[in-house]
Parts: structure tokens; sequence; C-alpha cells
């Protein structure tokens, strides 16, 4: 028996191992992260290399295999284009700074900003927030947005997932409009490639089961 399993893992060793290239924004690599065993566990002799990115990385010049993209899905190039689900944003607080039960006032509470950029809907909303206040701190990365609030430095625009999962975090106001769609899109020269396929499918899995907690419905699992 003993022999049968080294042979098992001799065989396992020597398989051949793929490595497939997912480019994303931090907040959806954040969503990936917290799946990643079963992302690997559904994708056996293949790597999933997860590469945070606000830049666009070139599917055409083969920076990345996939690439996720929020919003609005490219228009141009030979890409193969798939609807994953939607994201909602919301603003959240740290319970030390808004216990549970109490009515939060955004026009006292500090406010962690963004960058201001005249494409995003979300930096023009928490702006008209802010209105004419300095925010506490300007954080443009999600993970470092996310935990700064977390640890109680003011309110921040988060995606619900996975501000959701985060403890000590609470929900304190929506945003109504600011609702993202995600993409998943693939070069048509690769669509046809196992590896990249089986990371696809996948990804579109977990964006299958995670659809509500992405909408801030249900509790993440």
């Amino acid at each position: 028996m003993r022999d049968a399993a080294d042979r098992v893992r001799r065989a396992t060793a020597a398989r051949p191992v793929e490595t497939v290239r997912v480019t994303t924004t931090a907040s959806m690599c954040l969503v990936l992260s917290r799946h990643l065993a079963a992302l690997t566990a559904a994708t056996p002799g293949v790597v999933v290399s997860l590469l945070p990115s606000r830049a666009v990385l070139s599917l055409a010049r083969r920076e990345a295999e996939i690439a996720i993209r929020m919003r609005t899905p490219p228009a141009e190039g030979r890409l193969v284009i798939r609807r994953l689900a939607t994201v909602r944003i919301a603003l959240y607080a740290a319970e030390s700074l808004v216990p549970a039960g109490m009515a939060p006032d955004l026009a006292a509470l500090p406010i962690i900003g963004v960058a201001r950029n005249e494409r995003s809907r979300t930096a023009a909303a928490l702006w008209r927030i802010l209105g004419d206040r300095p925010p506490v701190a300007i954080l443009d990365d999600t993970p470092l947005r996310l935990q700064a609030c977390a640890a109680g430095l003011g309110v921040a625009v988060l995606p619900c997932l996975p501000a959701d999962a985060t403890p000590g975090l609470r929900r304190v106001a929506e945003l109504p409009g600011m609702d993202e769609d995600t993409y998943l899109v693939v070069h048509e020269d690769l669509a046809g490639s196992r590896p990249v396929r089986a990371v696809a499918e996948a990804i579109a899995a977990l964006f299958r089961r995670e659809r509500a907690a992405l909408m801030g419905e249900v509790s993440p699992r």
C-alpha cells in the first residue's frame, strides 16, 4: 500500500503544471483570494497567479491570460467576454466608531477619501458626501482602505464583499446607483486552452455561488 501511495505521489509530482495569470482590481483579488483553495481544488495541474493592478494589462500581449474587468468590458480586440455578476458598493465604518444600534451621522464622522477622478462615479459620490470637509486620509487602494476602516480611521466606501466578511465592520449607508458589473475577459486565441478554460469556469462558478454576497444580500460564506 505504501508503494502504491509513493507511485501516486511521484506521478502527481511529475505532472506538468500550467500557470494561469488573472489580472483584476485589488478588491476583486480580495474576493478571489478568499476562495483560492476552492479555485485550486477545481483546477488540478494549474497554478492560479493573481495580479492585482489598476493598470489594464494586455491580454493580446500575453501580460495575463484572464482579466476581470469592472463596469464596462473592453470594446476592442479579439476578446471573449462573459458577464460574471454585479458588485454592490456601500459605506462602512468600524463598530468602534459607529456602534450597533447607533444611527450614523455622516456629516460628523471622519471620512476616508479616494483620489478625485472625473470618470469614477464612486469617487464623485464620496466627495459629494464630504462636501467642503477634508477627508481624514486618502486611500485609493481598496485593501488599505478596508484595513484602515476596520481599525476605526473613518467611514469608507467599500464593496460589500469583502467588507461584509470583515469582522468589526458594519454597513452604515447605501450608495444607490453605484453597483458595478464584472466581466471575465479572455483573448480568443486562448479561449480553447484547457488550463485557461478550467480557471475561467472555476471563477465563473465562484461568482455564481457568491452572487448574493457580492450584492450585500447575504452573509459571505
